[in-house]
């Protein structure tokens, strides 16, 4: 599957960098791509209000539902 993130400020680069190696995203409304994207999948990196600057292939992905914000905060 194949997937668009659009990243603010320089995480784009710093993920094909390979400084940066975890993206998390919190929410509490369950929006794509949670539970969409799986190991494997190819995701495109755009910079917000930029062109696509590279891609990577998703390595592990680990969901959590229902977290308190005590759990959070751990």
């Amino acid at each position: 599957m194949k997937h668009l993130a659009i990243f603010k400020g320089g995480a784009g680069e710093l993920i094909l960098s390979g400084k940066k190696t975890v993206e998390s995203r919190f929410s509490k409304v369950k929006n794509p791509p949670f539970g969409v994207i799986g190991s494997g999948d190819l995701v495109y990196i755009k910079p917000s209000g930029k062109d696509i600057i590279g891609e990577f292939r998703v390595k592990k992905v680990i969901f959590f539902d229902g977290l308190s914000p005590e759990d959070v905060a751990r």
